[in-house]
């Protein structure tokens, strides 16, 4: 079973996953999260978190963010890559991930993998949680991608934030 949930009702989700534990659910999986315009991952079985975004996005690709948004536009393959984060990415000395304006840790998205993959693998949750599922995965099959096939034989239900 798959719910795929709008990124726009993040705060929906999270009220959601509340609830649900409460009720008694066991939710598993990763939650992403922004704390000072800088992109973080939550282990919803244990509550650790880790730094996903590297960089400060920059005004200017701020502000062509903003713009695709308002034209329902998304970055195409050829423009995933925005020249500040490239430049950004070479002076991390470790491998990254970049999609626009994001330069994003390898090391994090590979533990949020292993964090989905053993909710799975244990099928113990009721409901994966994964969030969020965007061009990084949707095009070129990196970021979280190796969990969502993982979670195929799963028997929890997935619940998918797919940003477009």
């Amino acid at each position: 079973k798959l719910l795929l949930v709008n990124p726009d009702d993040r705060g929906k989700l999270v009220e959601w996953i509340r609830r649900a534990q409460a009720d008694g659910k066991k939710i598993a999986g990763v939650l992403s999260r922004v704390e000072d315009d800088i992109r973080k991952l939550e282990s919803l079985q244990s509550g650790e978190i880790k730094m996903l975004q590297l960089n400060k996005v920059s005004d200017e690709d701020r502000s062509v963010i903003d713009e695709r948004k308002k034209a329902n536009a998304d970055f195409r393959q050829g423009e995933l890559d925005s020249e500040t984060a490239r430049s950004a990415a070479e002076k991390f000395g470790k491998p990254v991930a970049v999609v626009g304006p994001y330069v994003f840790d390898e090391s994090v998205l590979q533990w949020a993998c292993e964090e989905i993959a053993e909710a799975a693998e244990a099928d113990s949750a009721d409901y994966v949680v994964v969030d969020e599922v965007g061009p990084l995965e949707v095009k070129r099959g990196g970021g979280l991608a190796p969990a969502m096939l993982r979670l195929a034989g799963s028997t929890a239900t997935v619940v998918a934030v797919v940003r477009a």
